[in-house]
């Protein structure tokens, strides 16, 4: 008696494929324009990834110079402790401080790259909008079908 895995079992009882089979498939849909009043979905998704990262980076700052005030006050001999995944260890409160002041530093230099990666993304989103709008003026017929797909599509997904 022979054991056979499940998926060789069940190879030898599929029917075999054909290429005659895949052939006669019809074609994967084409892709309707996008609506000219919808944003381009790279540059939208680019501007909330950039958002979420500035919110990250401001949550972090935050915590730092929280942590920061609540250590200043505390005399050098203190017992303070730093995270280490779930746990904490012990740590000397000078180098504690100098940490949190350095991760202090870096949320703000992340913070300045994000605002200037957020304003490039708006000015690429606006500059997208226009060239749509632009398109729109310049051949009212094809922004006409282009409504009529978006409406198609937006009716098919709804």
């Amino acid at each position: 008696m022979t054991i056979t895995s499940r998926s060789a079992l069940a190879r030898s009882h599929a029917p075999p494929r054909s290429a005659a089979v895949e052939q006669t498939r019809p074609p994967p849909p084409s892709t309707p324009p996008p609506h000219p009043n919808t944003q381009h979905p790279h540059h939208k998704q680019q501007n909330t990834q950039v958002r979420q990262s500035q919110q990250r980076a401001a949550t972090q700052l935050r915590r730092a110079e929280l942590t920061l005030e609540e250590l200043r006050p505390l005399p050098e001999s203190a017992a303070v402790f730093r995270p280490l995944g779930r746990a904490y260890v012990a740590a000397a409160r000078p180098d504690l401080a100098a940490e949190l002041e350095r991760a202090c530093a870096e949320a703000r230099d992340e913070a300045a790259k994000l605002g200037v990666q957020a304003e490039r993304a708006e000015a690429q989103l606006r500059a997208t909008e226009g060239e749509l709008r632009e398109l729109v003026r310049s051949a009212p017929e094809a922004a006409a079908a282009l409504m009529r797909l978006g409406a198609g599509a937006a009716v098919a997904a709804g």
